[in-house]
């Protein structure tokens, strides 16, 4: 069982709700094929010939390769061009990335209303990222009023077809209660099957659900463990999302107190750097506290100093207070009391009560010029927050 102290580090079990959007920035781009491999391999030269002669599938790969720009300079305004003609002829996959083209307005103006005009046309031959689509415009209110309900049912659609981001995005609308009722067990089944298909986001906040404990799901720390590792794996696989930093963040934790997981004070350096090289604040505490303690790493209070200074100015507040005594203390910084009043006062204006109290011991043996000093310092590091 996780003890209270972990849980409470472990991000108050901040979940990953950016929902429908969270597993990329920007629509899906992938692209569809329906003769596929098979046009690829033609010349450009035979294609166009074929799509000037009407040819649906020909004018679709046209589009592609104008595109992506292979093997041909890249022209949004031609691959729209040849996606219109295909889609005229009820050409699925043309009539999604035509309506993509139009909600992003790459090549052509931006227009929500032919954007969802295509998407349908494409819903209407189910496909699954035509019905994701569309779930994504109902949702963020693209063209139209927000209606969460009208997305969870689109996203539901997409999900069934086995589309990861419509089952990442459904799995955060029960966890949520948003368009569907708040239902953890039907959050954890479709998130499964996403992780299942290597989403990190779905197995961070598999993790999460599992480490906490939710209504109908109970905790399973061994289950935390094994979803935890495999989200903070898809890093290493080229990834540096700021959702697989908390992921490294929690499973370096897991390694310092053994939960789960062995006790190795290394590995939980190694993650926690992972996550703090991605600037994340709570990791690169952790990983100060390591190089203070000398615990996983060789004992370095330079570089603890360095990592703290980093997470306090984005606001991490035991960062604040562990940089103050650090000053004050003379440990990998130049003693200085009036930079240590400083941190120790931007600490307590945020509640930490061991800053309240260093506070009022060092304001005893500093003067008041130092005092005034130190408060240009604190209102200069509580802009950079």
């Amino acid at each position: 069982m996780f003890a209270s102290k972990i849980l409470k580090l472990i991000l108050c079990y901040c979940l990953i709700l950016t929902i429908a959007g969270c597993s990329s920035k920007s629509m899906p781009s992938r692209k569809w094929e329906s003769r596929g491999q098979a046009l690829s391999r033609q010349s450009y030269k035979t294609a166009r010939i074929e799509a000037e002669q009407g040819g649906a599938d020909s004018q679709f790969l046209l589009g592609l390769l104008y595109s992506d720009g292979k093997g041909i300079d890249r022209d949004f305004q031609e691959a729209a061009n040849w996606y219109y003609q295909a889609a005229k002829q009820n050409h699925g996959p043309s009539q999604l990335n035509l309506g993509l083209m139009y909600l992003n307005g790459h090549g052509i103006e931006q227009d929500y209303e032919k954007a969802r005009k295509w998407f349908n046309a494409a819903a209407q031959q189910d496909i699954p990222h035509a019905y994701y689509s569309l779930g994504r415009m109902y949702f963020k209110g693209m063209g139209l009023e927000k209606n969460h309900q009208k997305a969870a049912e689109y996203f539901m659609k997409a999900a069934n077809k086995g589309l990861l981001e419509a089952q990442v995005d459904l799995g955060l609308m029960y966890i949520k209660g948003q368009g569907v009722p708040q239902d953890y067990t039907q959050a954890e089944k479709w998130l499964i099957y996403a992780a299942d298909q290597g989403s990190a986001i779905a197995q961070t906040n598999l993790a999460l659900m599992y480490i906490k404990g939710q209504k109908g799901i109970p905790k399973d720390d061994q289950q935390a463990a094994i979803w935890l590792l495999q989200a903070a794996e898809q890093w290493m696989r080229g990834a540096a999302d700021q959702g697989f930093a908390e992921a490294q963040t929690n499973l370096g934790l897991m390694y310092i107190k053994g939960e789960a997981v062995e006790k190795n004070a290394k590995e939980a350096a190694k993650w926690f750097r992972m996550a703090a090289d991605q600037g994340f604040a709570m990791a690169q505490h952790n990983l100060a506290l390591l190089y203070i303690k000398g615990q996983g790493v060789e004992k370095d209070f330079q570089k603890a100093a360095r990592l703290l200074e980093k997470a306090a100015r984005q606001g991490f507040i035991s960062s604040q207070n562990k940089l103050a005594a650090m000053y004050q203390l003379g440990r990998g910084v130049e003693k200085n009391n009036i930079k240590a009043y400083a941190w120790y006062s931007l600490a307590a204006l945020q509640g930490n009560e061991s800053a309240k109290v260093q506070l009022n011991l060092l304001k005893k043996n500093m003067t008041e010029k130092q005092i005034l000093e130190a408060g240009k310092i604190l209102d200069n590091n509580r802009k950079v927050q």
